[in-house]
């Protein structure tokens, strides 16, 4: 066969002809079909897009960096008589407003223009500065608990860069302060300064002024060590930004609604009944067990504390060194050392912020051992705790309500009242 020769078998192209009616026809039934397509997409989209009543998930989704993915917020459409797709996208909107002041308010390492943040604060000592009310508050309850913690900043800013975030633990671990003579009585030196109202000290003025005042030793300390952080909130930073985001969202009608931090800080203010619970954790001989369920119908704060990583995002807060030992963020300013009373510690309340709870927390959870008396005495203050011994669940509330409690062949929690 030559090259000019067709294949046998292969059918012919025949060109036919369309009338005119019939092209007109065509034409419209595309106009029809793309109609149809349109119409379809349409609706998909709207059923996309509208919600129906009910609790959402919803994440911050800005033109601006934020600090959304250390929280996840839940919140129930239907909770105001406004429409229900319109109520979705307005605290969506205003969720994600406010993850980026949350981010810019209280970053100690950044400054932004027209923000007098944390950064700013410590950039500027012994100036007066205005700032936005709700940094202004976050000063006003961590000073009013006759808590130091915020001067901190510098000592826990040596933590974070000499431990945490670590990938490789052997590189860093002989600094450990409780080993290294050196480390131990420089972070002793800033516990010092932290400890020292003459030497560093926030005066709240009013009107949102605030004024940072450090001594010319500490400025002179800090200039040859390189420091640049005075205070900072540290751990307490996410509570403090639960409460604005919450507070917010409450003033602006939006009230039933939960948010969790990624170090597990919940604050619920739906009051409506509904059916929550937490699992409560405990680490007992390096084995991490979900001792109980904690179940719960009211709007509530809940504080969970405890000296070892649970999650991989945990490993920009914790070090686990090659022997085993783990270096905590919780640092005691007498004398900078990390130290935690108890492994795990609960505190909860349905009259208390999560900042407030959180603060009064840490003051009984940083000790080199822990003081059941004082801890549960915060009852007064209608905060209770949760904390374990030797696989007992030992509590100061007696209407808890807890569920699902570990047992095995070899471990058996029990729960233990302590009036």
């Amino acid at each position: 066969m030559s090259n000019n020769e067709r294949p046998r078998g292969l059918r012919r192209i025949q060109n036919i002809e369309l009338s005119e009616d019939k092209a007109k026809f065509r034409f419209v039934l595309v106009i029809v079909f793309i109609g149809i397509a349109l119409l379809a997409f349409g609706i998909f989209l709207s059923t996309m897009l509208t919600k129906d009543e009910g609790w959402y998930t919803i994440t911050a989704e800005t033109d601006y960096i934020n600090c959304g993915s250390d929280f996840v917020f839940n919140y129930y459409v239907g909770s105001t008589e406004k429409d229900k797709t319109e109520e979705y996208r307005a605290v969506k909107k205003l969720y994600g407003e406010l993850t980026v002041k949350g981010y810019r308010l209280f970053n100690r390492h950044d400054e932004f223009v027209g923000v007098n943040n944390v950064c700013y604060i410590n950039n500027h000592p012994n100036e007066t500065i205005e700032i936005d009310e709700s940094l202004y508050k976050a000063f006003e309850t961590i000073l009013k608990n006759e808590n130091r913690y915020l001067y901190l900043g510098a000592l826990h800013s040596e933590y974070s860069a000499n431990f945490f975030g670590i990938t490789d633990p052997i590189f860093v671990e002989e600094n450990d302060p409780k080993l290294n003579e050196e480390f131990r009585e420089y972070f002793k030196k800033l516990a010092e300064y932290a400890s020292d109202s003459s030497a560093i000290s926030l005066e709240l003025l009013g009107e949102n002024k605030v004024k940072l005042n450090v001594s010319k030793e500490y400025l002179d300390f800090a200039k040859e060590n390189e420091i640049t952080v005075f205070i900072d909130f540290f751990r307490t930073k996410n509570a403090f930004i639960i409460d604005m985001i919450l507070d917010e969202l409450n003033r602006s009608g939006y009230k039933k609604a939960n948010l969790t931090s990624c170090e597990g800080y919940v604050r619920n203010t739906d009051d409506s009944g509904e059916e929550y619970s937490l699992n409560l954790f405990d680490r007992e001989s390096d084995v991490v067990y979900n001792a109980a369920k904690m179940n719960y119908n009211k709007a509530k704060s809940i504080v969970p504390l405890r000296a070892y990583p649970l999650s991989a995002t945990d490993s920009y807060d914790f070090l686990i060194c090659t022997d085993g030992r783990i270096i905590t963020p919780y640092v005691d300013i007498t004398d900078g050392i990390y130290k935690t009373a108890t492994s795990d510690l609960i505190a909860y309340s349905e009259s208390s912020s999560c900042a407030e709870l959180l603060i009064q927390a840490l003051k009984h959870y940083i000790a080199d051992s822990l003081n059941e008396e004082m801890l549960f005495s915060m009852e007064s203050n209608e905060i209770y705790s949760v904390y374990f011994e030797n696989n007992e669940i030992r509590t100061n509330d007696e209407t808890i309500d807890l569920s699902e409690i570990y047992e095995d062949d070899s471990v058996k929690y029990t729960i233990k009242y302590i009036k």
